[in-house]
C-alpha cells in the first residue's frame, strides 16, 4: 500500500501558484494501521489515484481554466462503510476523471439498504467552488432497479420540549440537475413503478420536470417547483392523473395523501 502526495505553493503574497500530485494505491482497511488516523468505523476498499493539478489563484477567481492544468483519474472498488446505526453503504465501483474544466463521474455503482443505483455525470467549476466558494454546477443521470426513500431519510424526531427544526434551505451555490429513472420506488408503504423525470436545483429552488410514475392502476405526473429563497418555502406544483383506478385510490387514501404531500 502506498499513496504519494506532493504539494508546493509559491508566490503566496501575490498570486499563489499551486502544484500538487496524488499517486498510488491504498487498501482502505489498512489506513489506520499505516497512518496515525483513528476511524470510528472500519473501512474497506481499494483506492487507485493518479492525479496532477497545477493552477494559480487568479485563474481560479476569474474562471480562466485554460491556464490550469488538471488531469488524471481516481478509481474506488469494493468500498464499504457502516454508520453508527449499522446501515451499510457499498460502492462496487466508482471512476472519476479530472480535466481542466470539469470533474467527470464516469461511473458510480452503489447499494445501500434496499436501494441500488448507477450514476454518472459531470461537475463544473469544482475548483472555484472549493477554493473561492463560487457556484457549483453539475448534471447527473441515475438509474435504479429499486430506490427506497427511507434509505436516505433521517430517523430523528423532536424529543420532549425540543423545537422542530426549521425548513431546510436549498443551498444558493448549487446549479445542478438529475435525470432519473427507477423501475421501483418505495415510499413509506407505497410502491411506485416506472418512475422517471428530471430534478433541477438552482437559485435556492428545486424544480420537477415531467416526473411520472405508475400507481393505483394508472399514471400520476408532477411538474412544478419548491423555492426556499424566502423565509417560508413556496410551493407551486401541478399534478396530473391518467387512468387511475378510483376504487384503489379511495381504499388507499392515506398513502395517496402522503404521495401528494411528498410532491408538494
Amino acid at each position: 500500500m502506498f499513496l504519494m502526495l506532493k504539494r508546493t505553493i509559491r508566490n503566496i503574497s501575490e498570486n499563489p501558484l499551486v502544484n500538487a500530485e496524488l499517486k498510488g494505491t491504498v487498501n482502505l482497511s489498512n489506513v489506520s494501521k499505516a497512518y496515525p488516523i483513528k476511524l470510528s468505523v472500519p473501512l474497506s476498499g481499494i483506492l487507485n489515484a493518479d492525479v496532477v493539478t497545477k493552477f494559480d489563484m487568479k485563474s481560479v477567481e476569474t474562471s480562466q481554466y485554460e491556464n490550469m492544468q488538471n488531469s488524471g483519474n481516481m478509481t474506488l472498488t469494493g468500498f464499504k462503510y457502516v454508520d453508527e446505526t449499522n446501515k451499510a453503504m457499498n460502492i462496487k465501483k466508482a471512476v472519476v476523471q479530472f480535466t481542466n474544466t470539469r470533474i467527470n463521474l464516469q461511473e458510480l455503482d452503489l447499494t445501500t439498504g434496499k436501494t441500488d443505483m448507477k450514476v454518472n455525470g459531470i461537475l463544473e467549476n469544482f475548483y472555484g467552488f472549493m477554493l473561492k466558494k463560487q457556484e457549483l454546477k453539475g448534471n447527473f443521470n441515475m438509474q435504479s432497479n429499486q430506490f427506497a426513500v427511507a434509505d436516505f431519510m433521517s430517523p430523528e424526531t423532536p424529543k420532549g420540549n425540543e423545537k422542530p427544526k426549521e425548513a431546510v434551505k436549498i443551498p444558493s451555490y448549487l446549479d445542478c440537475s438529475l435525470t432519473a429513472k427507477a423501475n421501483t420506488v418505495l415510499y413509506d408503504n407505497l410502491t411506485l413503478k416506472d418512475v422517471s423525470g428530471k430534478i433541477i436545483i438552482k437559485d435556492q429552488k428545486v424544480t420537477l420536470e415531467n416526473v411520472k410514475s405508475s400507481v393505483f392502476g394508472g399514471q400520476i405526473s408532477a411538474n412544478g417547483a419548491v423555492s426556499t429563497k424566502e423565509k417560508v418555502p413556496v410551493f407551486n406544483m401541478n399534478l396530473g392523473m391518467n387512468a387511475v383506478d378510483i376504487q384503489q385510490t379511495f381504499t388507499q387514501l392515506d398513502m395517496m395523501k402522503k404521495l401528494l404531500l411528498s410532491l408538494g
